[in-house]
């Protein structure tokens, strides 16, 4: 996590947090793998997260420059 944004880079750029080798593995394991989604909901959800990561992340760099 980078502090003054309070958003780790992956998740600037990508909107989430990353999924890792394990946690996939352990999904498929449990059987609790993620729904798939259609090409519009994916997209309108990705747009959702990235305008709130970068909406805090503007806040909190305002907030660490005062």
């Amino acid at each position: 996590m980078q502090s003054s944004l309070g958003h780790s880079p992956y998740e600037m750029l990508f909107g989430r947090q990353p999924r890792m080798l394990l946690y996939m593995l352990a999904e498929q394991w449990e059987d609790t793998e993620e729904e798939v989604k259609d090409l519009l909901t994916y997209t309108r959800d990705l747009r959702e997260n990235l305008n709130s990561v970068w909406e805090e992340a503007h806040t909190a760099e305002a907030k660490a420059v005062v």
